[in-house]
């Protein structure tokens, strides 16, 4: 399979600068483009949003075109058709939901709709479901809570990687991270299904870096931030089966860097009134490039912290222990801590808030009654 997954990685990346390369002229002229507007969007000029398109696109026919090359990647692909056909059309419905609403803004509720009918389509008809969930060598039976914890997991790995999309190149880094760790998880466990889909996502992503590294000419947009969250919340399942039980301390600890970011900003925005959708400059890598005064430092420390996560959930997938990625999860917090690269802010508000509800109620003073004298006077 070594020669089959770097050729697996080399065609998508190609097909992945083709296609971006194509699709930018094509999408400037459809007005597919993220303008800026002095307050959130920074950027000097409109940028091209054919990113999801591209990656999509590119991983479909890398996948395509090792396979009539490679009988190992046929096999592998051929060994689950049903999920991943699932797959297939849940990524597309929800990279149409993406495009919808990178051309119109959809509501959020509208935009959590889309992405719940996708993930249902791997869900249900897919059979990606958690039954099981292993969690320190003890095993849980969801029985009917299945379908909804799944789902859950889906919509936080969808959300969470869309939230952490506010810098050139940043989701593009992590997402080939996350998924060349869920590549490595998956094939060390015998799992080529998921191993040769995470990594034709890697490559795609890894050709679309070419365009979106600062200065980007070419962005993601949400069609393929919440694709490539699909992908990863469904392979995290596949590629963390043990037995009949799914761990998912592995996948926490790959996206350990996405789930803080996006923890952060419900936190904030809860705690400042605010809207849980309504976007703010408060996120992981807006404070370090404050902090350090441009995006490589951001990409550097986004890299840093990945791979250490990346590192746990590999340590605890070939040891079958998952002290490692839960240490390596907590090993990221103290880092981002110690170098107060970020949360100072949200553990602050918590704080404050805390101090609100102990403080003590006043004590109510009720006056006494007057008392009146045997003459008929009143001493108060």
């Amino acid at each position: 399979m070594g020669t089959a997954a770097a050729l697996l990685v080399l065609v998508s990346a190609a097909c992945a600068v083709a296609g971006v390369a194509l699709a930018r002229p094509l999408a400037t002229r459809c007005g597919l483009t993220d303008r800026p507007d002095g307050r959130r969007k920074l950027q000097a000029r409109p940028i091209p949003v054919c990113g999801g398109l591209g990656v999509f696109a590119a991983a479909l026919l890398g996948l395509g075109a090792v396979a009539a090359l490679r009988p190992e990647v046929a096999d592998a692909l051929a060994a689950r058709p049903g999920r991943a056909l699932a797959l297939l059309a849940g990524a597309a419905v929800i990279a149409a939901v993406g495009l919808l609403d990178d051309l119109v803004n959809l509501r959020p509720r509208h935009k959590l709709l889309g992405q719940a009918v996708a993930a249902m389509i791997v869900i249900g008809p897919g059979g990606c479901v958690i039954e099981r969930l292993a969690v320190l060598g003890v095993e849980f039976d969801l029985g009917l809570l299945a379908v909804p914890v799944t789902l859950f997991w889906f919509l936080a790995a969808i959300n969470a990687l869309n939230f952490l999309d506010g810098l050139d190149g940043l989701l593009g880094v992590v997402g080939v991270v996350i998924l060349g760790g869920l590549a490595v998880m998956a094939l060390g466990a015998g799992d080529a299904f998921a191993g040769v889909i995470a990594l034709a996502a890697a490559g795609a992503l890894l050709g679309f870096l070419v365009f979106n590294r600062p200065p980007a000419t070419a962005y993601l947009g949400d069609c393929g931030s919440l694709l490539v969250g699909l992908v990863v919340a469904a392979l995290a399942i596949e590629g963390s089966r043990r037995g009949s039980a799914v761990t998912l301390a592995g996948p926490a600890a790959l996206l350990v860097l996405p789930i803080l970011d996006t923890a952060a900003a419900i936190v904030r925005r809860k705690f400042t009134g605010r809207g849980i959708a309504e976007p703010d400059r408060g996120h992981f890598h807006h404070g370090l490039q404050r902090r350090y005064g441009g995006p490589w430092p951001v990409l550097a420390a986004a890299t840093l912290l990945g791979s250490l996560g990346a590192a746990g959930a590999l340590a605890g997938s070939h040891f079958g222990d998952d002290r490692y990625p839960l240490g390596a999860a907590a090993t990221v917090v103290a880092v981002l801590a110690a170098t107060g690269w970020f949360g100072g802010h949200e553990v602050r508000l918590v704080a404050a808030k805390l101090r609100r509800l102990a403080r003590p109620l006043p004590v109510l003073v009720v006056p006494k009654p007057p008392v009146r004298s045997r003459r008929g006077s009143v001493r108060r």
